[in-house]
Formats: structure tokens, C-alpha cells, sequence
């Protein structure tokens, strides 16, 4: 199921995000080689975009 993949996928970049920001990490840097869907999606989610 592709789109559950790509859905835990996100969640899994949304949780290790937030546990970065909330352990004291100044930022974020993605790589999205030209895929930037789930990027936004993960902005969007930790309230940044």
C-alpha cells in the first residue's frame, strides 16, 4: 500500500522533527530532491510553515 508507506513515512519524519526541535536543535535541513510534498507536510504538521 503506497500511500500508507509514504503516510508512516511522514510520521516518522514529523516525530524524529519534533523531538530534535524540543531537545534544543537550532533548526531543520531537508533534503527533498525535487519531492517536497512530504517536507511541506512535515513543516505544516510541527506549526512552522
Amino acid at each position: 500500500m503506497p500511500g500508507g508507506s509514504r503516510r508512516l513515512g511522514g510520521n516518522t519524519r514529523f516525530v524524529g522533527c519534533f523531538l530534535n526541535l524540543r531537545s534544543g536543535a537550532p533548526g531543520l535541513h531537508f533534503y527533498t530532491l525535487n519531492k517536497a510534498h512530504s517536507t511541506v507536510q512535515v513543516v505544516k504538521n510541527l506549526g512552522l510553515a
